[in-house]
């Protein structure tokens, strides 16, 4: 079956003029209409489409340094199976020290930028790293590290990855707010997608106002529970579109093919890592090609 990956800039909204839009899904490309031919609510939503894909994607995080992309045989491995599964959708995640030390955009990076060039030219969605501390880092200092993504490289990436999002909502929704902010000023910035990382099951509130286009719902040493992914019942996310779902799992001996094809009905992208604590994401995962070709069954 045919799987098409849509640009970059089938993310971003507001869309307007004559962009050809995807209005329905599936396995092969889909019905197109133009924006400008959208009803005003239709328009609204055009720039928040979620891309359906024919299989489970794969949502890495590569938080290790590569000294030269186009012969370091671990770097070349990933572009390898990215090449070889086209039909597999794929977000590489790029983390660098950071203006504090803590993780973020900078400083440049000759490597980073050709990591970038290659991942891109291979299919692959490229995003940045950016931490918020769950809700306690200035806001400021997130934006600024969003703006930085958006001029330290050319061609920059495609997305952003908020990382410690908090469970809580805050008090009127606060923390809502904020992320919903963080969402909108990267979105102005034309990024995309836009993911967030509670790390854990999310509370129905953070589905309802548009803060990511994929929440994280478990990064943790076990592979959740198909109740949790599945999130059908109250206070859980059962009611909102399984593509915004992802989760990571580290720490694992082995790679459970009957484990990850019962989570497929109910997230979109997946990750699995035998790497540990205390950077599980320090390495690639030694089950990658498994993962892979699981994705592409």
């Amino acid at each position: 079956m045919t799987n098409y990956r849509y640009p970059p800039e089938l993310w971003t909204a507001p869309l307007t003029g004559n962009e050809l839009i995807p209005i329905d899904g599936g396995s092969v490309y889909p019905t197109q209409i133009t924006v400008a031919a959208l009803t005003s609510t239709q328009r609204a939503m055009a720039g928040t489409v979620l891309p359906r894909y024919a299989n489970t994607g794969i949502l890495i995080p590569y938080y290790f340094y590569t000294n030269n992309p186009y012969s370091d045989p671990v770097f070349q491995s990933l572009i390898g199976l990215i090449r070889q599964y086209h039909q597999v959708p794929v977000i590489v995640i790029l983390n660098q020290p950071g203006s504090d030390g803590l993780g973020g955009p900078g400083p440049f990076d000759g490597n980073i930028a050709a990591a970038i060039r290659l991942l891109k030219a291979a299919g692959a969605t490229v995003l940045g790293y950016v931490y918020t501390s769950y809700a306690a880092r200035p806001a400021s200092a997130v934006q600024a590290d969003i703006a930085l993504w958006n001029t330290l490289y050319t061609p920059a990436v495609d997305g952003i990855f908020f990382d410690e999002m908090p469970y809580a909502t805050g008090t009127n929704n606060a923390n809502v707010a904020l992320y919903q902010g963080f969402y909108t000023y990267a979105q102005a910035l034309g990024f995309g997608p836009i993911i967030c990382n509670p790390g854990s099951d999310q509370q129905p509130a953070w589905y309802a106002t548009k803060v990511a286009d994929i929440i994280v719902i478990n990064e943790n040493s076990t592979w959740p529970s198909t109740a949790t992914v599945a999130g059908n019942f109250v206070g859980g996310h059962g009611d909102y579109d399984y593509r915004m779902n992802a989760i990571l799992v580290y720490g694992q001996p082995s790679f459970l093919l009957a484990t990850f094809q019962t989570m497929q009905p109910y997230v979109q992208w997946v990750y699995v890592t035998d790497d540990i604590m205390p950077n599980p994401w320090g390495a690639l995962s030694s089950y990658l090609a498994s993962l892979f070709a699981a994705c592409a069954a």
